[in-house]
């Protein structure tokens, strides 16, 4: 196999070298199908291979994919040829990929690189892209890209069969899922594959058709489902009816057969995990979704047991067999038809009131695969702050949920879990025969006075049999409906942007320059390289990561070491050590303070600091996030910024229809509530209508009430702002700065602009004034207007000014406070621009 393909790539090397494109050409021969041929063959196991790579080898396992899940798939064939399509001369080269072993519903999206290409949107099965950077040409046979696919391959491709004389009409996969990729070089393309053919090729697929018995009036459901006729199955991500499928299909050795599936308590179970529960954001009407699905890949090269606990993990669900029958029960409380007394006993009971401390744990994460970030790995962190109380530190438990793609749906399951972990009596109990009717997982109730247990819920977490006359063996767990509650909409965190494992964004670190003589102390600019997470010098940006520190001081090239602010060693050349914190030296002993946050939160300080020669060096820097969010959300930066950050969002490129509005419209797409440490998203499709009224508050204090300010304003009006906006009015006075001979430089001031709803003054905004340069040393700057957003004021709230920072501080101030305006209206009609189910609208924080 591996000289057949070497010999191919040789094959086309050659080829395309003697083509008239020769140099593109050869660019993406070499890169792409070298490396494939390159690729290390996979040995039978699953474990290591990733779920989203294009592999190519010998042995591949079979990939089954549940719900909807981005794969790579198995590089199955690739060829090339030469053709001339409308006198155009074109060399096309052919990739087959098996997506799954099995019929699929429907394969809805290709990914190259970072390009996403819809289907029904972007191209048509069978034809070419319309759209995107694969769109080159409008030329039928033409264009760089065509795309082919067979949910459940019955025949081979006419595509390959009429181009390859080794490819025939008996060369079918029959049964498994696959796309055909034809690319196609030609001058049109030429300037597209100049770096080559996408290095990561992926493919979005809805997955397996499952049996569902309640669908199936054979076994009291209602429908047409026949377990032993897969052609009556429908496409479901239910865990419950996901692990059926894999016991009764895939199990290896030890299938299920489908007289031993429990299908009554199948049905109902699998009920639980399709309830809608409420999440965030709180709205009319709520936003829903299932309580458990199963979405992900599953290897059957890895273990029976590995693959039932990824199934499993995602409705926290336990396996149980009872009277001959298997059922895979989800995570819920159902009240206990079971109980044991005194009379059900032998022996002692020894109470266990607590857990051990190894067996403890107040926080968990979990890494899921995230749609929001292309179905790359994710982490979602969930603690539950009375447990932290109670262990008086924070205790972690990782976890994976791979089968799990919503950050929602990974928060209920680990706060199901932390509250599971909260309850901690454990009872061994040795049984009578009456003890059979006990089975793992099973919610059973308790009589014993001594511990003043009357009918306390417990869940057999183990079974054995016994020794003599005492036959059952029991290890009880406390348990209760409330450990089961699914979170209230305030029990899930608010969405978190920060840390580069986010993966959207890098950190810009700016000049550190002396201020009475810029350009005394330059330093290079530094970003940080997002694969290894460390700051790369933008003079190797080009050179292959190279995780060092690099810059120019007083224009000599600076290269190391480099020390924190207290003299500590952060970086050595000689070893590569690298930390957070990080300064630029000048040679002399100790280094130069330019940021404290250069690593891991893409924000940097602009504090002004002094050197270790003396002088005072400003470090001048700005940091970027770029998330998504939804119409209601509340971010929370991970660390907060040293100044409030403006908010973009970006709202282009999306379509709506029957929306329910009618007339004119009109996005309404708003950061409410800016601070520095987060914002409110606000994304509506509102309609253009009624007549808004101008409103003027002018009403002031001095100091503000509750003080803390210089001025304020009352708000006299119910009606907040319709468009949440708010301009503020006031006077300032700018000391200059006195630079001899009766001349003064231009001084300026920093405002701050805040709000008080009652709960204490807020921050939403700063803006600089400044002064003239001459012969006076204050400027008079009358009627400057600054405009925030802010949602949920009403009347007697207050709005607030105040001095943050003068470049002169004696003689500068605000001299009045005059006027807050603002528009009422009638509220327009509006429906949210993120339904359940919709894109996310995208953003990027910038300060």
């Amino acid at each position: 196999m591996a000289t057949a393909i070497i010999a191919t790539v040789k094959a086309v090397v050659a080829f395309v070298a003697s083509s008239a494109i020769a140099q593109g050409v050869l660019a993406v021969a070499a890169s792409v199908l070298l490396s494939k041929a390159m690729t290390p063959k996979v040995q039978g196991g699953g474990a290591n291979i990733p779920r989203d790579v294009l592999l190519q080898s010998s042995i591949i396992p079979k990939v089954i994919v549940y719900g909807e899940a981005v794969v790579g798939g198995a590089l199955v064939y690739f060829n090339t040829r030469t053709t001339t399509i409308s006198n155009v001369e074109t060399k096309q080269l052919h990739m087959l990929a098996v997506v799954a072993a099995h019929e699929v519903e429907d394969i809805t999206e290709v990914h190259l690189d970072d390009e996403i290409l819809v289907a029904g949107t972007d191209f048509t099965w069978g034809g070419e892209p319309t759209s995107g950077d694969y769109a080159t040409s409008s030329t039928a046979d033409l264009a760089a890209l065509k795309l082919f696919k067979q949910h459940n391959t019955t025949s081979a491709y006419s595509e390959l069969t009429a181009n390859y004389p080794d490819i025939t009409s008996a060369h079918k996969a029959t049964g498994y899922a696959s796309v055909l990729l034809r690319f196609s070089l030609n001058t049109y393309s030429e300037e597209l594959f100049e770096s080559g053919l996408p290095q990561k090729i992926r493919f979005k697929v809805k997955g397996k058709k499952i049996y569902d018995p309640r669908k199936d009036t054979t076994v009291g459901g209602s429908g047409s489902h026949r377990h032993a006729t897969p052609s009556t199955w429908e496409w479901s991500d239910n865990p419950v009816l996901c692990a059926y499928d894999y016991a009764t299909q895939y199990k290896k050795r030890y299938l299920i057969t489908e007289d031993r599936c429990d299908w009554t308590n199948a049905q109902s179970d699998a009920d639980v995990c399709d309830v809608l529960v409420e999440i965030p954001p709180a709205a009319s009407p709520a936003n829903t979704e299932k309580r458990y699905t199963c979405n992900g890949v599953i290897s059957l090269g890895d273990t029976n047991q590995k693959n039932f606990e990824k199934i499993m993990s995602a409705m926290i669900g336990t396996p149980i067999k009872s009277g001959g029958l298997w059922r895979f029960k989800p995570g819920f409380y159902d009240a206990p038809t079971v109980t044991f007394t005194e009379t059900d006993i032998v022996g002692r009971v020894p109470l266990t009131t607590s857990l051990s401390r190894r067996e403890r744990f107040n926080e968990m994460s979990a890494v899921i695969y995230d749609p929001a970030q292309s179905y790359q790995e994710a982490e979602v962190i969930k603690s539950i702050a009375s447990l932290v109380t109670r262990d008086g530190k924070t205790i972690r438990r990782n976890v994976r949920l791979e089968m799990t793609n919503s950050k929602t749906m990974a928060q209920r399951i680990l706060w199901k879990r932390l509250n599971q972990n909260d309850q901690q009596m454990t009872l061994p109990l040795t049984l009578k025969w009456s003890g059979l009717r006990a089975y793992p997982g099973l919610h059973v109730a308790v009589t014993y006075p001594k511990y003043s247990f009357s009918s306390k819920a417990f869940r057999v977490i183990s079974f054995a049999e016994g020794k003599g006359n005492a036959p059952i063996d029991v290890v009880l767990k406390e348990d209760s409906s409330t450990a089961w509650a699914d979170p209230a909409v305030g029990d899930y965190d608010t969405l978190t942007v920060g840390g580069f494992n986010q993966g959207g964004y890098a950190g810009f670190l700016g000049i550190a320059y002396n201020v009475s003589n810029i350009g005394n102390r330059e330093v290079g600019a530094y970003v940080i390289d997002m694969e290894t997470n460390q700051p790369i010098a933008v003079n190797d940006l080009w050179e292959k990561h190279k995780a060092r520190i690099q810059g120019y001081t007083n224009g000599t090239r600076f290269t190391g070491p480099v020390y924190d602010e207290g003299g500590t060693l952060m970086y050595d050349p000689a070893d590569g050590r690298l930390q957070n914190s990080i300064v630029i030296g000048d040679g002399n002993t100790t280094g130069e303070w330019v940021g404290n946050t250069l690593i891991g939160d893409g924000q940097l300080s602009t504090g002004v600091t002094t050197d270790d020669g003396g002088g005072t060096l400003r470090s001048v820097a700005h940091g970027m996030a770029i998330g998504s969010a939804d119409d209601g959300d509340s971010i929370t930066f991970a660390n907060s910024w040293g100044n409030i950050p403006n908010v973009t969002l970006f709202p282009g490129g999306l379509n709506y229809s029957s929306t329910g509005l009618s007339g004119d419209q009109t996005y309404d797409y708003t950061a409410l509530n800016i601070s520095t440490s987060g914002f409110d998203m606000r994304a509506k499709l509102t309609e253009l209508s009624g007549a808004g009224t101008l409103r003027t508050d002018s009403t002031s204090s001095t100091p503000s009430s509750p003080s803390g300010l210089d001025h304020s304003i009352n708000k006299g009006q119910t009606s907040e702002a319709y468009n949440d906006q708010y301009t503020y009015q006031f006077d300032v006075t700018v000391a200059n700065l006195f630079i001899g001979a009766s001349n003064y430089a231009a001084g300026w001031v920093k405002v701050g602009l805040y709000t008080n709803d009652g709960g204490g003054w807020v921050k939403r905004g700063t803006v600089t004034v400044v002064g003239a340069a001459g012969a006076s040393s204050t400027t008079s700057r009358l009627n400057n207007t600054a405009t925030i957003t802010v949602d949920g004021l009403g009347l007697n709230d207050d709005f607030g000014v105040t001095l943050e920072d003068a470049l002169v501080a004696t003689g500068s101030s605000i001299t009045s406070f005059d006027q807050v305006t603002y528009t009422t209206a009638t509220a327009p009609t509006s429906v949210t621009a993120s339904p359940s189910g919709a894109n996310a609208i995208p953003y990027v924080v910038l300060a």
